[in-house]
């Protein structure tokens, strides 16, 4: 047991995303910004807390819904 203490402790760690022909179409960043938005039902709130502009998170939606089909 007192080997095991000693012993290296690893963990898988990356960043991914999904790309379209048209360019990088979600990713971590995204899905944060999604997820903080659904949290706080508002852009400006989940800007603010992810400490970017009101335009920038608008931006990244943007692009996500003229990539999307639906």
């Amino acid at each position: 047991a007192n080997n095991m203490k000693n012993q290296l402790q690893l963990k898988a760690n990356g960043r991914f995303w999904i790309e379209t022909p048209d360019g990088r179409f979600i990713g971590v960043g995204k899905i944060e910004l999604m997820e903080k938005i659904q949290r706080l039902g508002s852009i400006r709130q989940a800007a603010l807390e992810m400490e970017m502009s009101y335009r920038q998170a608008w931006g990244l939606i943007e692009q996500m819904n003229e990539m999307a089909k639906t």
